[in-house]
């Protein structure tokens, strides 16, 4: 199984004025081991984004 990235446009804004845009979200799903990491840091560093990770089993 592969790591596979889904994309979707997410509108954000401080309501004032009606100022809104929208920003790409990706999200990067996949088992152990299939490159998540690697494909995260290519459209990181394609798209100009921020890469926040989130992980079940990540302790605080």
């Amino acid at each position: 199984m592969a790591a596979v990235a889904v994309a979707r446009a997410v509108s954000v804004g401080s309501g004032l004025r009606g100022l809104q845009r929208t920003l790409p979200l990706v999200v990067i799903l996949g088992a152990t081991g299939t490159g998540k990491s690697t494909l995260a840091l290519q459209l990181g560093q394609r798209l100009g984004g921020e890469i926040v990770s989130a992980d079940s089993m990540q302790h605080i």
